[in-house]
């Protein structure tokens, strides 16, 4: 029922997130590989 759909919208966020740390975390390692 409902539970399996905010099941699926929890995982998205927590992807999201987690997607958007690496990206943080590339974007500082390639600033610093820059200098």
């Amino acid at each position: 029922g409902h539970g399996t759909a905010y099941d699926i919208a929890g995982k998205g966020i927590v992807t999201t997130a987690s997607f958007e740390n690496a990206v943080k975390q590339c974007s500082q390692m390639a600033a610093v590989a820059a200098k």
